[in-house]
């Protein structure tokens, strides 16, 4: 009876916590502009202009940070930022969601709710305008869930050796 309140409370607090982390991913992806700038956003950028600073080619922004950060032309919190960051962020997604679901603790149903959230999140930057759609960061985002579902694989073996 002890180990399964052990284990409601630790998957409530799990929950909280993602809840929290997606709620923080939105602010900082979405609305981290301030209300008035994003309202001037959304009415003065038409279909085109929202397009044309898209990237549809992926690996392009990758290459182009990776070669303007190797010939010092970038700040490296720029690279750090815009790579890792986008592997970073869904790190969590991918380590919590097999905690919490006992359908996602196979890699392609993390992978395929990640690629809801990811495309959820672009396709909102690319009509909205509150930042801006990347084919690259939907490839860095999955590589982040990829690796917290690594992460979550070896928590788990070690836990279940833990309790042999």
């Amino acid at each position: 009876m002890e180990k399964t309140k052990q284990t409601k409370v630790f998957k409530t607090i799990i929950f909280i916590c993602f809840f929290l982390y997606l709620l923080l991913l939105i602010k900082l992806t979405i609305f981290r502009y301030s209300p008035q700038l994003m309202l001037d956003i959304f009415q003065n950028r038409n279909m085109a202009s929202k397009l044309n600073t898209a990237n549809f080619v992926p690996f392009h922004s990758i290459y182009r940070y990776l070669v303007a950060y190797l010939s010092h032309h970038i700040n490296t919190n720029i690279v750090v930022v815009n790579i890792l960051g986008n592997i970073g962020a869904l790190v969590p997604f991918g380590l919590a969601l097999p905690v919490l679901s006992p359908r996602c603790k196979k890699l392609l149903p993390v992978l395929l709710w990640a690629l809801a959230l990811i495309l959820s999140i672009e396709l909102t930057q690319l009509f909205t305008g509150f930042g801006e759609f990347d084919v690259d960061d939907i490839l860095l985002n999955t590589l982040g869930t990829l690796i917290g579902f690594c992460f979550y694989r070896l928590l788990s073996l070690f836990y279940h050796k833990l309790m042999k």
